[in-house]
């Protein structure tokens, strides 16, 4: 968890959160997550560990069948652009 920026306090509050973490396979789940959190919707790897810190439930999301077609959904149909819709997101969610 390390590698997606959480560092050892925040790894630790995941995990606390969310235990179900400790059985992701990082290749199939963890690094797709972190990747499309920080890139694709350009948090960045601060961004995304806030995400992951606050909703750590998000690590199992599949980013092809759940993440994904929502970012599309606020694009395509409610207009906003990634940069809108990743700072509409967290703000609605507490973030």
């Amino acid at each position: 968890m390390e590698g997606a920026g959480l560092g050892q306090e925040r790894a630790a509050k995941v995990i606390t959160k969310w235990p179900q973490v400790l059985g992701y396979n990082v290749r199939q789940n963890l690094a797709p997550a972190v990747r499309h959190l920080a890139e694709e919707l350009a948090l960045g790897r601060e961004g995304a560990a806030k995400v992951i810190t606050t909703f750590p439930q998000v690590l199992g999301l599949s980013v092809e069948y759940n993440v994904a077609p929502k970012v599309r959904y606020f694009e395509e149909e409610l207009g906003l652009g990634c940069g809108e819709a990743h700072h509409q997101v967290p703000s609605s969610a507490g973030f």
